[in-house]
């Protein structure tokens, strides 16, 4: 089983300097870690690319177009949403989805400042 990382505060996207302009601070790799390991899953990936591709989606959209169970989907949704990559808001049975485009953004400005 992999070592969980610890739980930081992810309510606002990744700040710190971008990865090539110094040697990275302890605190600083841990926020950006725990936002790559939420991406490093091609289920999650998936999922983010349905994301961006609509203003939002319900659980009950996504699982049928990634092919698994809604309660799989809510498992990885919830792993992108503790890194803060997206948010969520119940309307009755279901929950709404919608990507943190700022927060991702963010994240490839740290990795680099130079892209997009």
């Amino acid at each position: 089983m992999p070592k969980a990382l610890p739980v930081i505060d992810t309510t606002a996207p990744v700040c710190c300097a971008p990865v090539a302009a110094a040697p990275m601070g302890e605190d600083a790799a841990l926020e950006v870690a725990v936002r790559l390991k939420a991406l490093a899953d091609p289920v999650r990936l998936r999922l983010m690319s349905l994301l961006l591709t609509a203003e939002e989606v319900c659980t009950c959209d996504m699982a049928p177009a990634v092919g698994l169970t809604e309660a799989t989907v809510s498992h990885h949704l919830g792993q992108l949403r503790k890194a803060g990559l997206i948010e969520g808001e119940r309307r009755g049975m279901n929950v709404y989805y919608r990507a943190r485009r700022e927060a991702l953004g963010a994240l490839v400005r740290v990795m680099d400042p130079d892209c997009c």
